[in-house]
């Protein structure tokens, strides 16, 4: 999520067949998932910008299947593509400078056992053009198609015309503004169209690669057709005039449109709707404006502007003879490049596609799909274009893949926020999903920002040994604040369950979850692993523990794939500002983003690394995605339609009622007894205490396979992060917890057999002893350390 991260200029299905296929159903007597043949059948797990690193072996300890490479823009030119590896992989290189060097790249990849990620900057340059057809019409008045884009219409306060659909030959049945003059009616000049409701998708000046509005041209096209006698006897008569207008209100230019600008290089115009116009030697201007920042001279944020932006495309019409007025297009030039056969460079870019597509990704086994990050809503068109040019090119293989961003997606629209989660999910489907032909859902969450407002446990290694050094601070990359296990485990589930946020961590989950279902197409998840300072743009560090219970949590809602951001760093901390961390360190501290230096991230602002002797960041992102490699048959195996992920302290009673368990239970060291009086187990050692049904900090999902309804499969995931300190007092304990459970004997998923075994599925061993479920017996799954998850199958014994 790129925009999240460079934030300083502006504040990140079924995946083909052969990505995601699934393997067969495991017996029931044993866990033996037959080896996927190839990485075709294996869960993806990768890291974001890993392509930075050159040398396979530095980041071979993160055990990672999936390489990826940003386009390398930063490093001062815009046009750079995968330049650290194949220095002439730039927008404007022919095939014949780079092509050949980049499939040797892709082949070396699958060499190194690891898939393709295609981040192309040919790809990025075209899928992130820009296209607004702003409709004439009334919002009221739009056709059943367009319903969903009622803030691509006007205002229309002391507009003139009529709403009409024209049935004529020119027509088709579209849906426009008429402006009549006698005999049919008389309607006075003035204007047409006037106060665009969404008017913040050209001024985005703040922004970083090709979705910064400052470095493109713009067009903008009127839809507008007259009567073809009228523009050859009137060639000198003011048909409409054109006024664009800036984010502040002044009008940067205005054009009017004569009847000769409708007549072709012969002098003739068939009566038919034009956007292009011909323009001659004494027309002082054409319908454009940039590449500069002319809309918005004094870069605000388009996301700081909402209702005080003053952008508007008006049309105003003379009334000397009829006119029909379908809509006013506005593309950038790289849209006018890609679906304009009119533009001199339609062609190469045709050829661009042709050439990333067949004669690149098809020629290497690693390729997986092409990918970009961040975009807005306007690029919808150009995005579906290549996406379905992808698809064709590739014969079905390949099409493009896009990280749902939630924010990017809808603060183009009046009072975006006031869309819930429910008409959210059906409206990206219908606008993102089904138009650009997705076959992965691709989402995620940062949660962790950083401010005086946000907490870290006092057990991680730093604060228990030098309190005064977890106080936010900028300088030195503290950016919250420490608190005790207890209020801290408070806050952190609060705020990942909250849903007051469009942009929650749950509400990210949910929608991704609910979208996978609905269409049975792949999650692919992406989780916060970086630390970021600049500006007014802040994220704290996560813990070791919070990433792993991130990527388990993803896991538990049914991803299928698990990317982390990011490997890269750059700035010095210290200097308080402009700073990230990702999973490296930059040396020297200062050195630019993707530069060569970087090195693992052993040790975190917290100090967990203890010179070795505790936990490295870098490796237990290694660790966590081994262990996401080995339940990899299984997860590529799990059914849609047979899924569920709980929330035990919200969702406890859902849990009860649809699963196969009577009760979980979570046990904790301390020496005071339960704060209520619940059906608690008899069998509690010394020292360890059950806790209340609002303290159990847990996750639990079930799974089945698609091939074999009998297979049961549970996950458990501890929610608390505190740090263990391997001491005897519970914040010493910090997050650790016993957990214990009880299956439901007359539960229909517990008739196969009266005797169970339950499965570790990472180390392929059975838990404890098997049971007999007519006992109703106390199951103990063992101690779960501070974000962990444990995968597990439910096996019936003859």
């Amino acid at each position: 999520m790129k925009t999240k991260i460079f934030i300083s200029s502006v504040l990140v299905f079924s995946v083909m067949a052969f990505i995601f296929s699934k393997p067969s159903a495991e017996t029931n007597s044993s866990y033996n998932p037959p080896p996927p043949t190839n990485l075709n059948d294996s869960f993806l797990v990768g890291v974001l910008s890993v392509g930075d690193e050159t040398n396979y072996n530095t980041y071979a300890p993160l055990n990672i299947n999936l390489w990826h490479e940003y386009p390398n823009w930063w490093l001062g030119d815009v046009e750079n593509g995968w330049i650290n590896h194949v220095s002439t992989d730039k927008l404007n290189e022919p095939f014949s400078n780079y092509g050949q060097q980049i499939i040797t790249l892709l082949n070396n990849n699958q060499t190194n056992g690891m898939r393709t990620l295609m981040d192309r900057v040919k790809i990025e340059y075209l899928a992130y053009g820009a296209r607004s057809d702003y409709q004439a019409e009334d919002s009221s008045f739009l056709a059943p198609q367009l319903q969903d884009h009622w803030f691509y219409t006007y205002r229309n306060a002391g507009t003139v015309g009529v709403n009409e659909i024209d049935n004529s030959s020119y027509g088709n049945g579209v849906r426009v503004k008429h402006c009549r003059t006698a005999p049919t009616s008389t309607d006075p000049p003035g204007y047409v169209v006037k106060g665009l409701k969404t008017n913040r998708e050209q001024i985005d000046m703040n922004s970083v690669y090709w979705i910064d509005d400052k470095i493109h041209k713009w067009f903008v096209k009127p839809r507008i057709r007259i009567d073809s006698n009228f523009a050859r006897n009137n060639p000198n008569t003011n048909i409409c005039r054109i006024e664009i207008v800036k984010w502040n209100g002044d009008t940067l230019k205005t054009i009017t449109l004569r009847g000769r600008n409708f007549l072709d290089g012969s002098g003739n115009y068939n009566g038919h709707y034009k956007e292009e116009y011909k323009y001659f030697f004494d027309d002082p201007d054409t319908l454009a404006f940039g590449p500069g920042n002319e809309m918005n001279p004094s870069n605000p944020p388009k996301s700081s502007l909402d209702e005080n932006c003053k952008v508007d495309f008006r049309v105003y019409w003379y009334g000397n003879c009829d006119m029909w007025l379908d809509y006013v297009r506005v593309d950038s030039d790289a849209a006018d490049q890609l679906l304009n056969p009119n533009n001199p460079l339609y062609t190469s870019r045709q050829e661009w596609l042709q050439w990333e597509v067949q004669q690149i990704a098809m020629q290497s086994a690693s390729p997986v799909q092409f990918y970009i990050e961040e975009w807005e809503f306007n690029q919808l068109p150009c995005m579906a274009y290549v996406s379905h040019k992808i698809d064709s090119l590739s014969g079905g293989k390949f099409s493009l893949m896009c990280f749902l961003n939630y924010t990017r997606m809808f603060y183009h629209i009046p009072d975006w926020q006031s869309f819930n989660y429910e008409s959210g999910v059906d409206y990206i489907i219908r606008n993102l999903v089904n138009k650009v032909g997705l076959k992965q859902i691709f989402g995620g969450s940062y949660p962790f920002q950083g401010h005086t407002g946000v907490y870290i446990p006092n057990t991680l290694p730093k604060c228990s040994e030098f309190p005064g050094a977890c106080q936010y601070n900028p300088s030195t990359g503290m950016l919250a604040n420490s608190t005790t296990p207890g209020l801290y485990e408070t806050w952190m589930q609060d705020m990942f369950d909250d849903l007051n946020s469009r942009t929650s961590f749950r509400y990210e989950m949910y929608r991704a979850d609910t979208i996978s279902k609905q269409l049975d197409i792949p999650f692919i998840d992406i989780f916060q692993t970086h630390l970021w300072k600049t500006g007014g743009y802040t994220q704290r560090e996560p813990t070791n523990e919070e990433m792993d219970l991130m990527s388990n949590l993803a896991v538990s809602y049914g991803a299928k794939g698990l990317l982390s951001f990011w490997y890269d760093s750059f700035g010095c901390i210290n200097s308080g500002d402009n700073y990230g961390r990702g999973l490296t360190d930059p040396e020297p501290c200062g050195a630019p983003q993707g530069a060569s230096g970087l090195i693992p991230r052993h040790d975190n602002v917290y100090g967990q690394w203890q010179n070795g002797a505790g936990s490295s960041k870098f490796l237990t992102v290694g660790s966590m995605n081994q262990r996401l490699r080995k339940w990899g048959p299984a997860l590529m195996s799990f059914d849609n339609a047979n899924r569920h992920s709980y929330i035990y302290r919200i969702e406890r009673e859902a849990l009860l009622s649809e699963s196969y368990f009577t009760e979980i239970y979570s046990l904790k060291i301390s020496n005071s007894p339960p704060a209520c009086e619940e059906d608690f187990p008899e069998d509690i050692p010394f020292n360890w205490v059950a806790e209340c049904k609002p303290e159990k900090y847990l996750q639990v999902a079930t799974f089945k396979t698609i091939s074999a309804e009998s297979n049961r499969y549970f996950m458990i995931v501890n929610r608390r992060c505190s740090p263990y300190k391997n001491g005897l007092s519970e914040d010493d304990n910090g997050g650790r917890r016993w957990v214990k459970v009880r299956f439901d004997k007359n539960h229909p998923e517990m008739s196969a057999s009266n005797k169970w075994k339950i499965i570790d599925l990472e180390t392929n061993t059975t838990v404890g002893p098997e049971f007999d479920k007519t006992e109703f017996p106390l199951i103990d799954l063992g101690i779960f350390m501070p974000g962990t998850g444990k995968l597990y199958k439910l096996v019936p014994v003859s």
